[in-house]
């Protein structure tokens, strides 16, 4: 286990997915995404996620269903690693741009409808 502090510099692709600052939350300390459930070399910000039965976040499928333990939306875009899980901020209540996040189901967004609003 590589315990090293490291820095990457990750460039966003510009996507603002919050419609509002008003009543945003973040989640204190990040989660630890798996990174083998992901593809591509970066998940964007505006991500749903969940947490999985060992205790790592993993994207929402289309064909997931609730409950959705822990589900939040990553808050800033993180580098995949195929051989490490990577830590990421995540928003834990918002309104969000559903047309600009990724991943985000109809049975997705009716779990989090109290905390994460799509509709405005």
């Amino acid at each position: 286990m590589n315990l090293e502090q490291r820095t990457e510099q990750v460039a966003g692709d510009g996507r603002e997915f919050l419609k509002t600052t008003v009543g945003l939350e973040y989640k204190a300390a990040g989660i630890t995404l798996k990174g083998s459930a992901f593809t591509g070399d970066v998940v964007k910000g505006g991500t749903a996620v969940y947490r999985d039965t060992d205790g790592l976040f993993i994207p929402v499928a289309a064909e997931a269903t609730a409950p959705f333990a822990g589900a939040c939306l990553t808050a800033h875009a993180v580098k995949r690693s195929a051989t490490g899980n990577p830590i990421v901020g995540v928003i834990v209540a918002a309104s969000a741009d559903r047309t600009r996040c990724t991943g985000v189901t109809d049975a997705f967004a009716e779990y989090v409808r109290n905390r994460i609003n799509f509709d405005l």
